[in-house]
């Protein structure tokens, strides 16, 4: 998951890092997971042929709100 994420393969890194979060929500890479899940979503937004910067922005303070709690 990460090195797709690395390899800016977002649509397939999603997915991936979905489900393992959700088989091991307690793993010590949870939320390192979480938190690459969220970038990517924002990336996927931003980047490429057709970028929606404003649901990429929407993504963003969605993440960081996250961040804060």
């Amino acid at each position: 998951s990460k090195q797709l994420f690395t390899e800016q393969k977002y649509k397939e890194a999603i997915p991936e890092l979905t489900k393992f979060i959700a088989t091991y929500p307690k793993h010590s890479l949870a939320a390192d997971a979480r938190d690459l899940l969220g970038l990517a979503r924002i990336d996927q937004q931003i980047t490429g042929a057709t970028p929606d910067y404003t649901e990429g922005l929407s993504l963003l303070r969605q993440f960081a709100s996250s961040r804060r709690e």
